[in-house]
Order: C-alpha cells, then sequence, then structure tokens
C-alpha cells in the first residue's frame, strides 16, 4: 500500500521564517488584514489551550527526546507569556518556543493564510543581503545580493552581530527550529538554507536600519562594518521597447530540476542528483529509465546526490531503495499510532480522510498502540530487473530527511555503498511522520503540521536524535566556501578515481 507523502524539510520549517523575516523588513497592510493586528489573551490563551491539548492527544512521539515533566514545563512557560494582547507574529514565535523541545522536525509551526496572502501582495520587500553557510558554531558568508559590498564577501567569516557574538545568537536561533532530537546538523542546514539565517534573525530580534557586523577574512584580524537591508532596484529602463515575456520552463525542464542523471562520459561514471522522493516527480519512470541507461552504458559507479532531498512519498524511496539493496529487508521496527480517534478532526485541514482510511490497516496490540503491522513484518526484495550491482556513493547532509534516512539506513553497510558527507538530518533511531495534516488554530488561524505515526526505523541505535553517520566524513570548510568548491561531491569523486588504482 503507499502512505502519502511526507512534506520536504523545506516545507517543514521555512516558510515560517522567510515569511516572518520579510514581514519584519517591511511596512504597509493589504485590505482586510494587518500584521499589526493584535489578538486578545483570552483569544490567544485559548489557541494555545488547544495546541497543547491536541498534541498530548495525538501526537504519537511527543515525549520520545523530552520527557513528560520537562515538557509540562516547557508549556506552562509559553502559557504564562499570554497575560497581553499579542500579534499574530509574536504568538508564532512563543508557540515555536515550545514546539521546538518535542524534538520532531516534522511538527511545526505555520503562519495563517491571511498573513501568508498579504506577504504575496508585498512587492520587493527590503532583504538581509547575506547568505550564511553555519556549521559547529561557524558562519561564513556565501552569497551578498550587494554586489557593492566589499566587506562582505564570499568565505568572509562572521563573528557578531550588534555586538553579539555569533555563537550565543546561533544558540538562541537554535531554540525556533525543530529538528529531529534536535539534530543540530538538521539545525545548521536549516540556517544556511538561502536566506533563512537573515529571516529568522530578523524575526526574533526585529529588523534595524542597520546592523554593526564584526568580521575577519580567513587569517585576518577582526573588522567591523555596518549591514543595510537591501532592497533591488526595479526602477531601471531599459529602454523604449516592450519588456520580453519570461520563457515558461516546460514540466520536464522543472522535473530535471529535481531529479535528474548525468553521465561523465570521460570518466565513466555517473551522477544521479535525487531532490526529493515526492509522487509529483514522476520517480518510477524516471528510476526504470535511468537504471536502464546505466546497464545500457556499462556504468561501473553511481553518485546519488540525495543532500536536498527531505523526504516525500515512503513508496517512492521504496522502489529506489530495491533498485540498489541486495538482500531483503525491512523498512523499520514498528510503525504505529497512539489511538483511533475522530477528537480534534474539526481542526484539521487536510488528509483527513486518509486518516480514516488508513485506520482500517491498523490493530491495537499488546502494548496499547495501534500498529500498522504490514510495514513491521513485510521484507521488501531487490528488483530482479534493472537492479544495479556497481559501486554506490550516496551524498548526504542536513536536509537529508524523513524518507531519505529509510533509503540510508537500509543501505548503510552494503559492501557495494559508501556513505559520503555529513550526517543526515533526520534521526538514525526513527522519526513521527508518515501522514502529517496540518491543524489550524480557529481564533489567530495560525496551523502546525501533526504527524499521524511513529516510526521506530533501527530500535538497537540510541535514541538521542543523531542522524546516520557517513562512511567517509566530507563536511565544510572556510577554504571551500571561499573557492565555491563542491567538497561532498569532489570527496566521491576522489574515492572513485582512488578506487579505480587498486
Amino acid at each position: 500500500m503507499r502512505i502519502p507523502k511526507d512534506s520536504r524539510i523545506t516545507k517543514i520549517v521555512l516558510p515560517l521564517f522567510i515569511i516572518a523575516g520579510l514581514l519584519s523588513a517591511c511596512s504597509g497592510t493589504k485590505k482586510g488584514y494587518s500584521p499589526d493586528k493584535k489578538f486578545s489573551p483570552q483569544q490567544l490563551q485559548a489557541d494555545f489551550d488547544l495546541y497543547r491539548n491536541i498534541l498530548e492527544t495525538r501526537h504519537p512521539g511527543l515525549y520520545w527526546y523530552t520527557p513528560k515533566p520537562l515538557m509540562d514545563r516547557a508549556f506552562a512557560e509559553g502559557r504564562a507569556k499570554l497575560n497581553d494582547s499579542l500579534t499574530e507574529t509574536a504568538f508564532r514565535n512563543i508557540l515555536s518556543l515550545v514546539n521546538t523541545k518535542i524534538g520532531c522536525g516534522h511538527t511545526s509551526i505555520r503562519s495563517s493564510k491571511a498573513y501568508e496572502q498579504y506577504i504575496d501582495s508585498l512587492k520587493s520587500p527590503p532583504r538581509f543581503p547575506v547568505y550564511l553557510k553555519i556549521w559547529k558554531d561557524t558562519a561564513v558568508v556565501v552569497y551578498n545580493l550587494d554586489k557593492k559590498d566589499t566587506a562582505l564577501t564570499r568565505g568572509t567569516i562572521i563573528e557578531s552581530l550588534n555586538n553579539k557574538p555569533v555563537t550565543k545568537l546561533l544558540d538562541t536561533m537554535y531554540q525556533y527550529l525543530p529538528a529531529d532530537g534536535n539534530n543540530p546538523v538538521a539545525k545548521d542546514q536549516q540556517l544556511s538554507n538561502g536566506a533563512s539565517f537573515g529571516n529568522l534573525y530578523t524575526t526574533i530580534f526585529g529588523k534595524s536600519d542597520s546592523l554593526k557586523i564584526g568580521y575577519r577574512h580567513a587569517g585576518g584580524p577582526l573588522q567591523y562594518t555596518f549591514l543595510q537591508f537591501f532592497k533591488p532596484d526595479t526602477s531601471a529602463k531599459t529602454g523604449d521597447s516592450a519588456p520580453k515575456a519570461v520563457s515558461q520552463k516546460t514540466r520536464e525542464e522543472k522535473l530535471g530540476e529535481i531529479r535528474s542523471l548525468k553521465i561523465d562520459t570521460v570518466r565513466n561514471f555517473a551522477v544521479m542528483d535525487l531532490g526529493s522522493f515526492s509522487p509529483h516527480l514522476d520517480l518510477q519512470s524516471f528510476f526504470r529509465q535511468s537504471f536502464k541507461e546505466l546497464k545500457k552504458r556499462k556504468i561501473k559507479e553511481l553518485i546519488v546526490d540525495l543532500r536536498t532531498n527531505g523526504g516525500g512519498a515512503v513508496h517512492n524511496a521504496n522502489i529506489f531503495t530495491r533498485y540498489l539493496v541486495n538482500k531483503p529487508y525491512k523498512l523499520g521496527d514498528s510503525l504505529l499510532t497512539l489511538r483511533k480517534s475522530a477528537r480534534y478532526n474539526r481542526y484539521l485541514r487536510k488528509d483527513k480522510l486518509a486518516l480514516w482510511v488508513l485506520g482500517f490497516f491498523t490493530h491495537r496490540e499488546n502494548d496499547g498502540y495501534y500498529h500498522f503491522s504490514y510495514y513491521e513484518r513485510h521484507r521488501f526484495k531487490p528488483k530482479k530487473s534493472l537492479h544495479y550491482d556497481g559501486a554506490v556513493y550516496l551524498l548526504t547532509g542536513g536536509f537529508s530527511f524523513s524518507a531519505t534516512t529509510m533509503v540510508v539506513h537500509t543501505l548503510k553497510g552494503q559492501e557495494n555503498v559508501t556513505v559520503v558527507g555529513e550526517p543526515t538530518g533526520g534521526a538514525a533511531y526513527g522519526h513521527s511522520a508518515f501522514m502529517i495534516p496540518d491543524v489550524v488554530l480557529p481564533h489567530t488561524g495560525v496551523r502546525f503540521r501533526l504527524p499521524a505515526y511513529r516510526f521506530v526505523m533501527d530500535k538497537k541505535v540510541p535514541r538521542d536524535g543523531e542522524g546516520i553517520l557517513p562512511d567517509i566524513y566530507a563536511g565544510p570548510t572556510i577554504e571551500a566556501i571561499r573557492l565555491g568548491r563542491d567538497y561532498k561531491m569532489d570527496k566521491a569523486i576522489d574515492l572513485i578515481l582512488e578506487k579505480r588504482k587498486d
């Protein structure tokens, strides 16, 4: 049976901070909605209480990483902040602080639809111009929208913002980012995604006319500059002729940006870029054609890039695994939900029918939970047709999440498979997901994602939130970023060429 998709991690966390950051950087309102509108303490408390009750009733992994007494304390501290009127943004910030304590990358706070529509109405708002790569308390510039800025160039190390050390800033920002077991690799990667660092910074600390930035170039002294929010110039004229129509990408071109197979005809290896397991990508056909091409060309080494793959349909991830795995396997050790109940269903905005249907395939066992026994017991077999037996290099990182961790978990340790990169953002132990309906809080319209099932992938590993470790570590360096090197891909290619010498 096909399980509906999990959303990619970029849809789990980043929309909240992107739109909130944009709001912090803009002024103006859309007719019918004002971001400055405040909700009464009674409205906020009612929505908060409903949020807590739904989690305590229906979340399958609420106490996996945070014991109940600590979660109770987090709920109490959050509610205690709701004794005054607040805007939606301020309310979401409080919810996010509580929500992160759960340690579930699939449970996230989202803005109301009215707020999203307001953000969509804004044109060219001022932006936090610097994109950063974050890892282990290190922040390095990878891109600057302001091309005239000669201080904060690619490879510049950021030491402080408004005299606050980066290490302390990151400690604060991590508290707003949900991740499996609060996995630090996942949180670092979320902050390294485009404008995410700047958007979350302005959401938490607010927008100022300029920021005092402490920075240094590699090996150089500490220096300071002032960072101005950047507004693209949309007033420039290109002539009297009518503007050229923007060419629309074909569906195949759009698909090619997410999944593709490229053959290096000179060095005779292949790179499969697999950015998602979404059910909307025609992946079964793509896999069949790709592995047929590999067989036709007698390609003996395959690099599979899973670094941006936040998951998707378990069915697609499973099909992909069967092309590579060399023996029968189970997806994991257990898949269960707490109870069969329609309580609070009226607040769900999607997947209600699917949840009801799926309930027919679960049954109560001695532990009191309702188990999806098919996935707990069924052993999937390797593909017979077009099975790939060459050397496989899986590239992983902080965005390798959800269904992608299932793929890596199954293939890791196989003789012809090498995992290269950083630990996965998804926990090695397991996660709560499979089906994730949206819940809408009635007074504020704020939404949160609620996973329906608890999935234990490997009960033998510690339940500490750590991702699946790579066989060969390949992490960022300041020099690699300055030079614009793809250090994980470079490492995989080096391994291929070195092995050929043996």
